[in-house]
């Protein structure tokens, strides 16, 4: 008895390689842009994650005559940037971490930062102020600090204000709106958002691609309309 050949022959072989070809080649852009999005994801998580931990310490520690918690996010000029807290009221005064157990932020040559996290080299920053103003990609150094017990973040260590990070604000007042009770027609709801004025520090921060200006991430630490915002957003 002869048996049947199991083989693939070579015009089966050629079809099944031209599929799996062209089925990658449609799925790749996908892919590479969700990795891309997931990068950027994660820089912004970087940026919530310093903003609690300097929040949580303004809020829960003690305060230091004439310092005040806060963070800086740092990009030098062709190179990486980081996100640091601080302890002071400028973007040297960075908070040292107490490895030797007494109590007080480590000093010396040995000191290191309590919390620092550098950024991905592929991604950069957006930043604008006011509300005409276009998000360009930034370097130097973005600072502000946190209200003592509240938490708020503040323009400086001296403002008494809160600003909102990384949002553009309300230049005017929004439109009221009505709704009418359950329990009677003339027992009438009435809330008309004020005016937020745009942040004096970053009224945008977004996370981008070097070099691009889409996909982005925007980051809002905190709108006084809306309270705080947890998540990055993503256009």
């Amino acid at each position: 008895m002869r048996l049947a050949s199991c083989g693939f022959s070579a015009i089966e072989l050629v079809m099944v390689i031209s599929i799996i070809s062209l089925l990658a080649a449609i799925a790749t852009p996908a892919v590479l842009h969700a990795a891309g999005v997931a990068r950027l994801s994660g820089a912004a998580d970087v940026l919530l994650r310093v903003h609690r931990e300097a929040r949580l310490l303004a809020m829960t520690r003690q305060p230091v005559l004439g310092k005040t918690y806060g963070m800086a996010i740092v990009a030098p000029p062709g190179d990486e940037a980081y996100v640091v807290v601080l302890l002071g009221t400028t973007a040297t005064d960075i908070l040292m971490a107490d490895d030797d157990g007494d109590g007080q932020p480590d000093t010396g040559a040995a000191a290191r930062p309590l919390l620092r996290i550098s950024l991905p080299r592929s991604v950069e920053m957006l930043v604008a102020q006011g509300f005409a103003g276009t998000a360009v990609p930034f370097t130097g150094t973005l600072v502000w600090f946190y209200d003592w017990r509240t938490g708020v973040p503040l323009a400086s260590a001296a403002a008494t204000n809160p600003v909102s990070i990384g949002t553009r604000g309300h230049p005017t007042a929004r439109a009221t709106q009505t709704w009418t009770s359950a329990f009677g027609p003339n027992d009438l709801l009435a809330l008309a958002r004020p005016v937020v004025p745009p942040s004096p520090v970053c009224s945008e921060l977004a996370v981008v691609a070097r070099g691009t200006a889409s996909p982005r991430i925007r980051v809002a630490i905190y709108d006084p309309g809306l309270g705080w915002r947890s998540e990055p957003e993503v256009p």
